[in-house]
C-alpha cells in the first residue's frame, strides 16, 4: 500500500490489514471518505498520534466508522493517555469494546479500559514528571527573589555604589604607580633585626622592591606620629610586623588605628598582616581583621631562608591590584 496509487481505493468501505506489522495508518485522510470497517488488528500499533484519531474521528462521525485494534501491543504510557481517553470517547466503534491489553512505561500488564477508569490518576502522574522539577525551581527562584529584595533593602546604597564602580561613575580604583613608595613596613624596636636584615635584604635587594623603613627614613626630629602618617600616604601598602608584644604595646595601637583610618574604596586592600613568631590570633584586634583579606594575613613561625616561597607571596601581595 506505501506505493500504491490510492485513487483507485476511494470508494473501499472494508479494509482490511491485519498481520502486517503496521505501526500507524498506511493511508492519509483524503484517500478513503467511504471507509466504514478498518481492521487494523495484529499489527504493531502502540498508540496513534493526533493527526490519525482526528482522521478516524472524521471517518466515525460520517460513516460511523469500525475499527479493530485486537491483538496491537497497545501502550499505557503518559505518551498514549490521549489516545485511551479518545477511545472511549470517541464516536468511532471499537472491537472488544475498546478494552485492549497494554502494557504500562513500567513494564506492568493492564487494560485501557482500567487506565481509563483511572484515568485523572495516571494524567496526574505523569504530570508529576514534569511539574515536581518545574515548582522546585520556581520555588528555589522565588525564594531567591525574596532575599535579594530583602539584602536590597538592607543595603541599597552599598549596592547602587557598587554597580556605579563597575560602570565606571563611582570612585575610581588608585594604581600602585601613584605612590612614591610599594610598603610602609611598621614594627616594633624588638624586630628591627628582622626586618633591617631578613626583610629589606629580600623585599629591596632581590624583589626590588621600594620600601619605607623607620629607623632608616624616619626624619629625625620630627614628631613620629607625623612620619607614621606621612608613610602610610606614601605607600601604596602597610605592612604591620605583628608579634605578641606588637600586640600590647600602645604605640603600635596608633599605628593599626592610623593604618585602618586611611583605607578607603580607592584602594581597599591595603594592610598585610605578617605574624611573626608564635602570636596568639585572638588576641588580634577587630578593627584589622575587619579590614584584612584573608590572603593578606601571612605566618611566618619560624624565621624562613631567603629563597623560601613565603617571601614570594609577600611580594605579591605588596605588588596586589586594589579590588
Amino acid at each position: 500500500m506505501q506505493w500504491m496509487d490510492m485513487q483507485y481505493l476511494r470508494t473501499l468501505k472494508f479494509l482490511i490489514i491485519s498481520r502486517n506489522s503496521l505501526v500507524s495508518l498506511p493511508f492519509t485522510h483524503n484517500d478513503m471518505p467511504d471507509l466504514r470497517v478498518l481492521d487494523l488488528s495484529l499489527n504493531a500499533i502502540t498508540y496513534f498520534d493526533d493527526d490519525t484519531m482526528e482522521l478516524l474521528e472524521t471517518l466515525g462521525e460520517r460513516n460511523k466508522l469500525i475499527l479493530k485494534l485486537d491483538g496491537n501491543p497497545i501502550s499505557c504510557s503518559c505518551q498514549s493517555l490521549m489516545f485511551i481517553q479518545w477511545i472511549f470517547t470517541s464516536s468511532v466503534t471499537f472491537d472488544r469494546n475498546g478494552s485492549y491489553s497494554c502494557v504500562t512505561e513500567y513494564g506492568v500488564l493492564a487494560t485501557t479500559d482500567t487506565v481509563y477508569q483511572k484515568f485523572n490518576y495516571h494524567w496526574t502522574s505523569c504530570q508529576g514528571w514534569f511539574w515536581l522539577p518545574v515548582s522546585i525551581i520556581l520555588m528555589c527562584f522565588t525564594a531567591l527573589l525574596l532575599v535579594s529584595a530583602i539584602l536590597v533593602s538592607w543595603n541599597g546604597t552599598k549596592i547602587g555604589n557598587r554597580i556605579l564602580v563597575l560602570m565606571g561613575k563611582g570612585v575610581q580604583r588608585v594604581l600602585r604607580q601613584d605612590f612614591s613608595k610599594d610598603a610602609y613596613i611598621a614594627h616594633l624596636e624588638q624586630d628591627i633585626e628582622f626586618v633591617m636584615q631578613e626583610l629589606r635584604t629580600v623585599l629591596e635587594e632581590r624583589h626590588e622592591l621600594r620600601l619605607i623603613l623607620p629607623d632608616r627614613d624616619f626624619l629625625p626630629g620630627s614628631f613620629v606620629a607625623d612620619n607614621v602618617v606621612e608613610s602610610i600616604n606614601k605607600s601604596w601598602k602597610t605592612v604591620l610586623v605583628v608579634s605578641d608584644d606588637f600586640l600590647g604595646d600602645p604605640w603600635s595601637y596608633f599605628i593599626m588605628k592610623s593604618t585602618t583610618y586611611y583605607i578607603s574604596n580607592m584602594n581597599p586592600n591595603r594592610v598585610i598582616l605578617l605574624l611573626v613568631g608564635d602570636v596568639n590570633h585572638g588576641r588580634l584586634p577587630e578593627l584589622l581583621l575587619n579590614v584584612t583579606a584573608e590572603e593578606d594575613i601571612i605566618e611566618m613561625e619560624e624565621l624562613p631562608d631567603p629563597n623560601s616561597a613565603v617571601w614570594l607571596r609577600i611580594r605579591d601581595r605588596i605588588l596586589a591590584k586594589a579590588f
